[in-house]
């Protein structure tokens, strides 16, 4: 209002010219306070959120081939008895969901030392798995004999309700709902970082560690084989597939995944768009694979946990479900706020994420693509110098082909004696998967969970692998693009299977 009235107001005998000049003067002042204003509230809690910069010129660590040495799990003289993998697996009691736990935890553990790694596995589990081995039956026994015999160390976790001074959002998963005895205010998908680092305080490993996600992980040779001794600092995120975002291919979809996904944009809601819009548009870190060096690790992910804490104080808005960790690392990590962290380019590292190599984004969205990946001729996937790469992270999105060629490399060494339920001999390598349902129906993949479907007929959410479902008529809404969700994620869907991966199909015709 005051700046209105100074720009109506002209006192007499001052020449148009000099109005107009006083006009602008004013407007520059106002417009500067605006912005100045903007700019504060995008860290709204300046005396824990100093103002950051984004740096152009990224710093990015290789690993160039002079240094790999392949198929070994011993480098010079480095053995990896020394080194460390660590994951948060599925924390409810029951193992029954499809893939079965005790199946995923066998193509984690069985490849991982089949591959010839004789360094510590840590896990972290639900506390029956520590505290009640007496009484465990069935699938849980078995999975818990199956762990100690590979030589697998389980840490318990015991979950508790959450103590923050804020309701948040509502969730399904257990992970972002449940919060942790050690760290009350901490969603377990947040305080998986923090168990990992108070881990590697505890014991002074003087090896390489990884942190990592465990149900869509497999190994195909060690994962530290490549690194040499941890005689340096080094802590290390990948980035997905970047690829040929904005280009148009595969009949107008694109491919590959970067910052302007709406996963990245979740940061918005807690620390304004300003800081957001400096980094849209680059590569997407993955959070679900964490690699360096003892005392690198402990310092980034302190950096990144002593940040989950501030925001434990700030409001619904952030933290999970409504700020994932992959969002948040994403921005602390283009803002230069975790410390000495390399990010590594697709296909240069250790670990190779595949969930946006094997998609088509858009209308249309197609799972079980394998033309941007390389393979040797066993099918192992390779990275970009013809190596077998260490890790596969996301290996679940690409459909039923990779299911079965895992299943099978996992069956050859004698960990597992099942067949996919949901992969027949036809299904080897699918460029694209069209399910027919038991009453003749057929429906095509359009989004896996998260992502958006658009479709004119109906849209069926869920698990193809159990064939659970929750359908959704679009042709009696207005709005035909749906966000693949459950309604404790802000979709219209009923959750037909929770607690595992789900995605959305358009019935065709």
């Amino acid at each position: 209002k005051a700046t209105v009235s100074v720009l109506y107001w002209i006192p007499t005998g001052v020449s148009t010219h000099m109005a107009v000049t006083m006009k602008a003067i004013v407007l520059i002042g106002f417009a500067s306070f605006i912005f100045g204003y903007l700019a504060k509230i995008q860290f709204r809690f300046e005396e824990d959120c100093p103002t950051v910069k984004v740096d152009d010129d990224i710093k990015v660590g290789v690993v160039p081939p002079e240094v790999v040495q392949q198929e070994k799990a011993v480098v010079g003289d480095w053995n990896d008895k020394n080194d460390v993998v660590m994951g948060l697996v599925r924390y409810e009691r029951d193992t029954s969901a499809y893939p079965p736990w005790s199946v995923t935890l066998r193509m984690f553990v069985g490849t991982l030392r089949h591959n010839g790694y004789i360094g510590r596995i840590v896990l972290f589990v639900h506390p029956i798995f520590v505290h009640e081995t007496g009484s465990l039956t069935g699938a849980n026994k078995q999975t818990l004999d199956y762990l100690l015999s590979h030589n697998v160390e389980l840490v318990a976790v015991e979950g508790r309700q959450c103590e923050l001074p804020f309701k948040a959002a509502d969730a399904s998963m257990e992970i972002r709902k449940l919060c942790t005895t050690e760290y009350p205010q901490l969603q377990l998908e947040w305080a998986r970082f923090a168990l990992a680092r108070d881990w590697l305080r505890r014991n002074p490993t003087t090896g390489w560690s990884l942190i990592t996600d465990v149900r869509d992980t497999y190994f195909q040779r060690p994962p530290f084989a490549d690194l040499g001794p941890p005689n340096h600092d080094s802590f290390m995120i990948f980035e997905e597939y970047y690829g040929e975002v904005g280009k148009f291919t595969d009949g107008g979809k694109t491919r590959g995944i970067d910052t302007s996904h709406w996963f990245a944009k979740l940061v918005t809601k807690c620390y304004g768009i300003l800081p957001y819009l400096t980094y849209k548009g680059k590569p997407m870190l993955c959070s679900g694979q964490l690699m360096g060096t003892r005392e690198a690790t402990i310092k980034g992910i302190t950096l990144y946990v002593d940040e989950m804490l501030l925001n434990t104080q700030r409001n619904a808005s952030c933290v999970p479900p409504e700020l994932p960790d992959q969002s948040l690392i994403n921005f602390m990590s283009y803002h230069n706020m975790l410390g000495n962290l390399s990010r590594i380019p697709y296909g240069n590292g250790p670990v190779l994420t595949i969930g946006g190599t094997c998609t088509v984004n858009g209308p249309r969205h197609k799972g079980g693509l394998r033309d941007k990946l390389d393979f040797d001729e066993k099918n192992f996937i390779l990275d970009k110098y013809n190596r077998r790469v260490p890790v596969v992270h996301q290996w679940d999105r690409c459909g039923a082909w990779l299911e079965k060629w895992l299943r099978k490399y996992v069956h050859s060494f004698g960990e597992l004696d099942l067949e996919p339920r949901w992969a027949t001999d036809d299904d080897e390598f699918p460029v694209n998967q069209v399910y027919v349902s038991s009453n003749g129906e057929k429906w095509d993949t359009c989004g896996s969970e998260n992502d958006e479907c658009d479709c004119k007929t109906s849209i069926r959410f869920g698990d193809p692998r159990s064939d659970k479902w929750t359908v959704v008529d679009t042709t009696t809404l207005q709005q035909k693009k749906l966000r693949c969700n459950h309604k404790g994620t802000g979709g219209v869907f009923d959750d037909p299977a929770v607690g595992v991966p789900k995605e959305c199909q358009c019935k065709v015709g």
